[in-house]
């Protein structure tokens, strides 16, 4: 496939600038139209107001910011878009504008373009019928603010062809964004449940069963996401949205999905919410049942219809809505009888809505949703396995590891199936294990768990390292710690532009523990491994290839051609041989490790005149000391010996260190300070 290059977005709004924004600063150049200049000029004053946001906080330099702008190219003329490889349209939700427009470029661009709406309520296949590309066009739907919400939701149609399948996963990928897959059904996923959510919070202000700040308070409190429903609209000004919206929604669902009177009293006043006043605790319960109950039912019908899995419904919620926890996640807690008790109270209150019976199923079996946070797919000869968690950067959990056994053993006894492609959701690839595993296990004295949390993560890797298929890491991003260590397992690291590789553990007080540091000496030779581990750098995709660790790096768009381009002709190549840095720079930081040098790197000795050195003995001495000298003699310990032998001393070693203060220092102080290490 050819690298995306140059991309329409129709209609200058906010949420099309905000695509076109994204677009931009990834790279691509972008059209965008709307019916007049001064709208577009509104819409790129808008952009860079955005991108100076930036600027201020330090995320991009004056120089990027300018060079996004650039990149943005606005015509009231729909012909700019003639050799765009994908024309977004983010008009308004008014079906036969969205078909006009469309039908006007099927005449003005060429065949392979690709069409896509960011249509939120209206079916996708009614707006392609005004094409003659229906097998060419697709649903994106992003979320707001478009340059920031790593959510998007992709629909495909029954016909839709693999060329602009293709192009749709490019185009996410190189956005970045946690993308999931859902069936042309109105409200898609998302909409789908935090529209009535959202009435419902409204109906209960009308029907006085709950003031303004009770209800923002009990929604801020259950569910997260910053803001209750009253203040969020306030703050929106979408009035407007939300009575089209669920308008739409009880048009083609239900009036279950309507606008709530007050929403309908409040668009044509043109009044605000008024928020004043103290929240009433003796409302809480009976507000946040129901809440509960009409995201509950919603969640379990859309899994019922097919329309998507509990992890993507959960992740909708999670990243799309910044809530706390996914609805089957807070079904769980809540528990599947009290929640089989609100969804029938929810069912009862609107005769033309009926109980989905998978709900009734698990209340039946009285257990818990299984929710996979780890599945998999084939294609062709290939499995790929996707972890799911993108909330947390795919960090690594005891269900991750279970879950990913699972599919391994399903993977494994199919042997028409001749590679593996190891990869996660969203921007990252995986930040490491979740910290707060570890933590909880430390506080609470759970040392003996804590160690088979280690061993199941450790057996999971040598699983995938002495897979008789071909495995392969699909590293889009972060690359961290125990993520790193799963990649370094696989037999090829295919990384993309925006990767970066790193072993953190060191600067809170823990050493690599799945295998990490013995896998990276085989690769790229001990000295190397210990300046990876001992002075902790986060290396790029391109440096990580000329240090030899990574196979492959490519642009974002195109990662996932490149790994199917080598999962065709899959090979096993042989492990144990060392590839060698390929940059001259990583030869002298090799030599400031070899066993003649470290000791003086670490303690600082000997290193006047040597710039190297300086900046080395500088970034390691921000480490736990403790760690440090642990890690060191893993990796003397185990170099000659054979790999499970070395496999064996480093969890020994990991092991010792999680019971020393110097690790629930670290651990609990990560994202907050700077950790004190005393060395025990």
């Amino acid at each position: 496939m050819a690298k995306l290059v140059k991309i329409g977005v129709m209609g200058a709004g906010m949420m099309g600038a905000g695509i076109a924004q994204k677009i931009a600063q990834d790279g691509c150049d972008v059209i965008l139209t709307d019916v007049s200049d001064e709208v577009l000029k509104r819409s790129i004053d808008n952009v860079g107001k955005t991108l100076q946001e930036g600027v201020q906080k330090k995320i991009m330099s004056e120089e990027a910011a300018r060079e996004v702008i650039s990149r943005i190219r606005p015509s009231t003329d729909l012909k700019a878009m003639s050799d765009c490889q994908l024309v977004i349209e983010a008009v308004v939700e008014d079906l036969e504008l969205k078909r006009v427009l469309f039908g006007k470029l099927d005449t003005i661009c060429s065949f392979d373009t690709v069409f896509a709406t960011n249509t939120s309520t209206l079916s996708v296949g009614d707006i392609a019928s005004g094409t003659r590309r229906s097998d060419r066009f697709v649903g994106l739907h992003f979320f707001y603010h478009a340059a920031k919400n790593r959510l998007l939701e992709i629909i495909f149609l029954p016909g839709t062809s693999s060329s602009a399948k293709q192009i749709a996963t490019s185009i996410s990928n190189l956005m970045g964004k946690a993308a999931i897959h859902v069936t042309d059904t109105p409200g898609f996923a998302v909409n789908r449940f935090f529209i009535p959510w959202s009435m419902e919070a409204f109906r209960l202000f009308d029907e006085g069963e709950g003031d303004i700040p009770s209800i923002d308070h009990v929604v801020r409190e259950t569910f997260g996401g910053g803001m209750g429903p009253f203040e969020f609209m306030n703050a929106t000004k979408g009035f407007n949205l939300a009575y089209l919206t669920s308008s739409t929604l009880a048009h083609r669902l239900s009036r279950f999905y309507g606008p709530a009177a007050g929403v309908e009293r409040k668009l044509k006043s043109g009044d605000l919410w008024d928020l004043s006043g103290e929240p009433q605790p003796e409302t809480f319960d009976r507000i946040r049942d129901r809440l509960f109950g009409v995201v509950f039912f919603v969640a379990a019908s859309l899994v019922n219809e097919g329309v998507a899995g509990m992890a993507e419904v959960d992740i909708g919620a999670k990243i799309g809505l910044r809530w706390k926890s996914g609805p089957f996640e807070l079904m769980n807690k809540v528990g599947i009888d009290r929640t089989h008790h609100l969804v029938k109270a929810v069912v009862q209150r609107n005769p033309d809505l009926v109980m989905p019976t998978n709900l009734t199923e698990q209340y039946e079996k009285a257990e818990p949703w299984d929710i996979r946070y780890v599945t998999w797919s084939r294609e062709e000869n290939t499995a790929k396995i996707t972890i799911k968690r993108p909330e947390v950067m795919n960090a690594l959990n005891d269900k991750v590891f279970v879950q990913l056994g699972e599919c391994l053993d399903e993977i494994n006894r199919d042997p028409s199936i001749r590679a593996i492609v190891l990869g996660t959701m969203g921007k990252d690839f995986i930040a490491g294990a979740d910290i707060e595993t570890f933590t909880e296990y430390i506080r609470s004295g759970q040392f003996e768990e804590l160690d088979k949390f280690g061993a199941r993560a450790k057996d999971v890797a040598r699983r995938i390292d002495q897979n008789d298929k071909l495995t392969i890491a699909r590293v889009q991003g972060l690359a961290l710690g125990g993520g790193f260590e799963l990649a370094l397992a696989c037999d090829k690291i295919v990384a993309s532009e925006k990767a970066a590789f790193g072993f953190p553990e060191t600067s809170i007080g823990i050493i690599p523990g799945m295998g990490g540091m013995p896998r990276c000496t085989r690769k790229i030779g001990k000295p190397l491994t210990k300046y990876l581990v001992l002075a902790g750098p986060v290396v790029a995709a391109r440096k990580a290839l000329n240090m030899g660790f990574v196979d492959h790096v490519v642009f974002a768009a195109d990662l996932d051609e490149k790994i199917m381009q080598l999962a065709s002709t899959p090979s096993k190549p042989k492990k144990g041989q060392l590839s060698g840095p390929r940059d001259p720079e990583f030869s002298r930081v090799a030599e400031a490790f070899s066993d003649s040098s470290v000791g003086k790197v670490i303690r600082g000795e000997e290193m006047e005149g040597n710039e190297l050195r300086t900046q080395l003995h500088k970034q390691i001495s921000l480490k736990a000391p403790l760690a440090v000298k642990m890690a060191n003699e893993v990796m003397d310990e185990g170099e000659n010996l054979p790999l499970e032998k070395a496999l064996d001393i480093e969890s020994a070693y990991s092991s010792n260190l999680f019971r020393t203060a110097d690790a629930l220092e670290g651990l609990e102080s990560v994202g907050k300070k700077r950790p004190k290490f005393i060395g025990k």
